[in-house]
């Protein structure tokens, strides 16, 4: 056997090892978020679904949800290894889902909310929706902390990574950041509603896991092809804008009366993944798309030199 078989063969060896690292501490997030996490946010009836205006004391639910997310995003890349920043921001969306799954669906929501906030309340849902995302963001910047205590000479796969490196000139980056979120957004809602089942149909959680995960990742796919970026969480905006629009122009024709003849209620298609599904699968579609769409099929997989674009 050659020298070049042998450096091939660890090459793959090492490739497997980080991916295997990499699941391992996406699994470790989501035991935490399902236990710890849903203890600190999850509603009173466990079979209400999970969403924050369903909490009592919702500051000191947040305040230890942030604790958990900075731990499980710094706990996660640093099982990850060097290199796997997406490790972090996408454990806390992996752990969120996790707790979502744990509780009822959307349909269960205006039977459960209580009567000041009425039969659906737009601008609550979509101020959730952006604070989900602030904890993901949090995870993302502190997985790439953590990443700095890795010694600069060990190997690095920089295909994960979703912050542009310090060396990188892009000068139109926030150019293409707009166009690929706009792309993203799009794409995500249309595929959303197309996925999402039919409107007289029940709501069914997996298929909404699937429909907003898949939307996602496939909007940006094509968006990250139009509009190559550097960082990729840019994308996270898309999540953001594609959830506002659902929750505005989405929004169920629910009266009072209509809520209390029945506890399964039919939602639009766009209406149906709660704040916190728009923001965990959402989130992780793009992340996965981002680091699919960086990948070289040409580069070696240990290879410390960055992958990049090339300009728009």
């Amino acid at each position: 056997m050659t020298t070049g078989e042998l450096d091939t063969m660890a090459a793959d060896e090492s490739a497997l090892a980080h991916r295997l690292r990499f699941l391992a501490a996406l699994l470790v997030a989501a035991v935490m978020f399902w236990h710890v996490g849903f203890l600190a946010a999850g509603p009173e009836d466990s079979g209400a679904p999970v969403t924050l205006l369903l909490v009592r004391h919702r500051l000191l639910a947040m305040t230890e949800l942030l604790g958990l997310a900075l731990a499980g995003s710094g706990l996660a890349v640093a099982i990850a290894g060097p290199g796997a920043s997406a490790a972090g921001p996408l454990a806390i969306a992996v752990g969120l889902a996790a707790m979502a799954w744990r509780g009822g669906a959307a349909d269960l929501l205006p039977v459960c909310l209580p009567a000041e906030a009425g039969p659906w309340p737009a601008r609550q849902l979509v101020f959730e929706l952006w604070l989900w995302l602030g904890l993901i963001g949090v995870g993302a910047i502190a997985g790439r902390w953590v990443e700095t205590w890795f010694s600069s000479s060990e190997p690095r796969w920089e295909r994960s990574r979703l912050l542009r490196s310090p060396d990188s000139d892009a000068p139109h980056e926030p150019r293409r950041a707009f166009g690929a979120v706009l792309v993203t957004a799009g794409i995500g809602l249309a595929l959303t509603a197309v996925l999402g089942g039919s409107p007289v149909a029940a709501v069914q959680k997996g298929q909404v896991f699937f429909a907003v995960g898949a939307s996602f990742y496939i909007g940006s796919v094509v968006a990250l092809w139009l509009f190559p970026l550097q960082s990729g969480l840019w994308l996270l905006f898309s999540v953001a804008l594609g959830g506002t629009v659902a929750y505005v122009f989405g929004a169920p024709a629910l009266s009072e009366d209509t809520v209390q003849r029945g506890a399964h209620l039919l939602l639009p298609v766009l209406a149906r993944p709660l704040p916190i599904e728009f923001a965990s699968l959402g989130t992780a579609g793009v992340i996965v798309g981002f680091v699919t769409s960086r990948a070289d099929p040409g580069a070696a997989a240990g290879s410390d030199a960055p992958h990049s674009h090339s300009s728009a």
